[in-house]
């Protein structure tokens, strides 16, 4: 480091970008090609940190070397490519000697160092993480990814039956900013009960069968459902049916999402019979189709 990184730094003269919040500002035109002095990058307490050294390759700037605009904007485009960082500003200021120096402020993305989960879930957190492929232990914190960390816990609690759950994210940074904690509060509501379970079949002499396939009670689970499907169609493959379509519809009956009706329609499909005539019948067709 050179003989002025020793001193403090001078009253901001200009913002040229706070990256991700906003594109490029246009620069001073009075800046270029004014020699550059000091180019640094600091943490985001605006403080040197060694840990930054790493990506000074992926800054274009020399000390020496004329302030051009484009080489700031090609230096924040690398850096940003390296997806380790929530925000990218610059500051230029007046140097000695009629230089520029210019600072590269870096705010890391910090770290999540647990997943962490309050409230009156009926699950276990073992569970919930498990559930959550989008946020992970020790994986950098991307806000992007909470939404989808969120439906992921919604869709966890609606196969085990609770369908009117809520889930809050919370995070919670270190002082230092460089790792966070990640804490869900569930309202997990109310468990599902079947009020009322009807099947529609086009063939009524299987209709007794095909609805037995199907739970009739207790707790509504989706999981439940999608394998009594599989087993209606392995019955009505029994009785020469393929091909049918088999469509669950729900409809809850209360605010709390905790009674609903289940309508299961079932169009059997088309019956087909495969008969075995020989060969000897068949040459004469097998021979034309050859020629």
């Amino acid at each position: 480091m050179n003989r002025r990184a020793a001193h403090p730094l001078q009253p901001l003269l200009a913002l040229l970008l706070l990256a991700l919040t906003g594109g490029l500002r246009a620069a001073d035109p009075t800046w270029q090609e004014r020699p550059i002095g000091q180019v640094l990058l600091l943490d985001g307490n605006e403080m040197a940190d060694a840990r930054l050294l790493p990506y000074r390759p992926l800054v274009v700037l020399r000390s020496g070397e004329k302030y051009r605009y484009r080489d700031i904007r090609r230096s924040i485009e690398s850096l940003n490519r390296t997806g380790m960082f929530a925000g990218i500003e610059v500051k230029v200021q007046d140097g000695m000697d009629g230089q520029l120096d210019v600072f590269f402020i870096l705010q890391r993305k910090p770290r999540i160092r647990s997943l962490d989960f309050s409230g009156n879930s009926p699950l276990s957190g073992k569970a919930m993480r498990a559930a959550i492929f989008s946020l992970r232990r020790n994986d950098l914190f991307e806000e992007s990814r909470l939404a989808k960390a969120q439906d992921e816990l919604l869709s966890l609690f609606k196969s085990r039956g609770y369908f009117n759950a809520h889930v809050s994210p919370r995070v919670s940074l270190d002082k230092d900013g460089s790792s966070c904690i990640v804490r869900f509060v569930i309202a997990s509501g109310r468990l599902a009960r079947i009020s009322r379970l009807q099947v529609n079949t086009d063939d009524q002499q299987l209709a007794g069968a095909v609805q037995g396939c199907f739970p009739n009670h207790g707790i509504y689970l989706t999981g439940e459902f999608a394998k009594g499907s599989e087993k209606a169609q392995r019955l009505l493959k029994q009785h020469l049916y393929y091909f049918p379509e088999i469509k669950v519809q729900e409809n809850f009956t209360d605010p709390e999402r905790s009674a609903v009706d289940v309508t299961v329609t079932v169009a059997c499909g088309f019956k087909y019979h495969f008969i075995f005539q020989g060969m000897n019948e068949r040459m004469g067709l097998i021979a034309d189709v050859w020629e």
